[in-house]
């Protein structure tokens, strides 16, 4: 298994150091897979944006798009939380939320459903989706 780290932000005087006078390393976000048992717990009671990425191993259009949720997860971190939901292991989670076709991403903002967008994105209108739910007043 392969950790992605990233080097913690620098403030105006450098790198922020720990007790030990290094910088400090701290895990990248990355999309994080959920089961049904953990769905409630990861989507429907947290605070804030989650996307679920709604997919399947065998999917094509999904393995192309899992390295833009990747970056995005990180490029959004602390605004955004991404999760996995493997429709072939979660089916009543994927019937639940009417899923028919993946990918599937649906935004969810404090637990509830908030934009839903079926099929793969090109980078750049997958980060202006993110950009408009994250922009948009919670009614």
């Amino acid at each position: 298994m392969i950790e992605l780290w990233t080097v913690r932000p620098y403030d105006s005087s450098g790198p922020v150091q720990s007790d030990t006078g290094c910088k400090e390393i701290l895990p990248m976000a990355k999309p994080t897979k959920v089961s049904e048992a953990e769905f409630n717990q990861a989507v429907l009671n947290s605070k804030g944006t989650v996307l679920v990425d709604f997919y399947a191993d065998w999917c094509g259009p999904c393995k192309m798009i899992a390295p833009i949720l990747e970056e995005v997860a990180t490029d959004y971190d602390g605004r955004l939380t991404v999760v996995k939901v493997d429709v072939d292991h979660a089916q009543s989670i994927a019937a639940q939320y009417g899923i028919q076709s993946i990918p599937t991403l649906i935004f969810f903002r404090d637990g509830k459903p908030a934009h839903k967008i079926v099929g793969a994105l090109a980078k750049p209108a997958l980060r202006a989706q993110v950009e408009k739910v994250l922009t948009t007043a919670v009614a």
